[in-house]
């Protein structure tokens, strides 16, 4: 009786320790998903400024140039401009800026090309 009462004593922390060893691998996974998915958001808000390689894009426009381009190919200044709102956008492997502003009762929706600064599209509601 001593003997199964002994072995019981070490077997059951044996059972505990191997079963707690699974959650806490359980948990480290899961941790990890979670600070993979953090990473993944935390590039897409960088992106804008990071080449393919990591390195950062000397030639890409900011902002402010790719709006001077969209407001000078509407023949707009910056103070004649109303409600100027710009987008940094990837779409089928294009970067761009999406610029939206209004002049007179007059919308425009202009894409610039983030890398060379050509018009992609120019629209006039």
């Amino acid at each position: 009786m001593k003997r199964f009462l002994c072995l019981a004593l070490l077997i059951l922390p044996a059972i505990f320790i191997l079963t707690g060893c699974d959650a806490t691998e359980n948990a480290i996974d899961r941790a990890e998903e979670g600070m993979d998915m953090v990473g993944d958001a935390a590039e897409e808000m960088i992106d804008p400024l990071m080449g393919d390689h990591g390195d950062t894009r000397a030639s890409m426009l900011t902002k402010r140039e790719a709006e001077d381009i969209a407001l000078r190919q509407a023949g707009i200044s910056r103070d004649e401009a109303e409600n100027i709102r710009t987008e940094y956008e990837h779409d089928d492997g294009m970067a761009y800026y999406d610029i939206e502003f209004s002049h007179n009762g007059v919308e425009f929706d202009i894409k610039v090309n983030s890398d060379d600064g050509n018009i992609m599209s120019f629209d006039r509601d």
